[in-house]
């Protein structure tokens, strides 16, 4: 969970100061995003003792994120002028409505022998588990429903389930159609032409992982409040509250004043902490306590997941530290950044 408060730091502390170059100047403003957001809002957001009185920001997070994906389904269709893209020198017709429509192979499997798929499995696996991964989170959220039955948190992730499946959705096929390969870790890098409404769709996603992050500090503080005093957090004294609070934001926010890039930051998560607690802590767990007898074909299931989960995320993590040490590398390149200069 640490893990995510820092990474959604790093995000939106990112896409505010793509915001404020695009609109003002290049001035480098993420710490100053970072910061200020971070004691200003996150923090005393943070102090609420009931995850009930974060739900109107829950939801207007989400319509953020919904927005996000529309805008990037909308951006293809305005950017989309039916003009020939190259690909590795080949002829790309990326616009599905035009006669000369032509996506062939190439264009989405784009790879010249198997060590160049695996190195861009290696890259994406991360931000696949990343994307996928809010098991951390079950637990505290099924706690605070007022009608915790099983019934009720099964019809709240179908609901949440579908709302990501669109999301994803149109960012990933709508994204990839607009920029093929020059698709950056941040889609929002790339060049909207400073279109008002990816400026907008740039805020928008911002406040979402911003009241994002109360929530997350809410799940840590139960778990840990649990794990050391054997209490809820709401029975802890003020002074225990805060100070156990205002640690937690502080490190963060330390962390991400450190590290900038936010595909790193996914990646690394995505291949070390995410995947620990959402694929193989599970698998033991199940492992230890289910019968095998009862459930052989899911067992077997289960640790083959594991296996297979810790084996490609450690390979992954190997890649990218090199890719760290060896700037050299393209693992993360980009080929159509905006351009965030303003005229002077």
């Amino acid at each position: 969970m640490f893990g995510a408060f820092v990474s959604y730091l790093v995000a939106f502390g990112g896409l505010l100061d793509l915001v404020w170059r695009v609109i003002i100047n290049d001035t480098d403003v993420y710490v100053y995003a970072v910061i200020g957001i971070t004691w200003v809002v996150i923090y005393p957001l943070s102090l609420l003792k009931n995850l009930s009185a974060l739900r109107y920001t829950s939801l207007f997070g989400v319509i953020c994120s919904l927005y996000l994906g529309v805008l990037i389904m909308i951006e293809y269709f305005v950017l989309c002028d039916g003009d020939e893209r190259d690909l590795s020198q080949k002829s790309i017709h990326s616009c599905f409505w035009s006669k000369h429509f032509n996506l062939p192979k190439h264009a989405y499997f784009n790879y010249n022998d198997m060590w160049s798929f695996i190195k861009n499995l290696l890259v994406c696996f991360p931000l696949f588990i990343f994307a996928c991964s809010a098991q951390q989170f079950m637990l505290t959220i099924y706690a605070e429903l007022t009608n915790n039955i099983r019934a009720r948190m099964q019809k709240v992730l179908q609901r949440s389930s579908y709302v990501i499946l669109f999301l994803y959705a149109c960012a990933s096929v709508f994204g990839y159609l607009t920029f093929l390969d020059g698709v950056c870790g941040n889609i929002l890098l790339n060049d909207y032409k400073k279109s008002p409404g990816a400026v907008l769709a740039a805020i928008a996603i911002s406040i979402s992982m911003i009241l994002a992050e109360p929530i997350i500090t809410f799940s840590w503080r139960a778990i840990f409040v649990d794990l050391i005093w054997k209490t809820r957090q709401q029975d802890l004294s003020i002074i225990k509250y805060v100070l156990i609070t205002t640690v937690f934001v502080f490190l963060g926010m330390l962390v991400a004043l450190s590290v900038a890039n936010v595909e790193i930051v996914f990646g690394l998560l995505g291949a070390t902490t995410y995947p620990l607690c959402g694929f193989i802590l599970p698998a033991i767990l199940f492992h230890n306590i289910a019968p095998i007898s009862d459930f052989p074909i899911r067992y077997k299931v289960v640790v083959f997941q594991a296996v297979a989960v810790a084996l490609v995320s450690i390979s992954s993590l190997i890649y990218q530290m090199y890719g760290i040490i060896n700037p050299s590398t393209d693992w993360n390149k980009c080929n159509n950044v905006q351009d965030i200069k303003t005229p002077t």
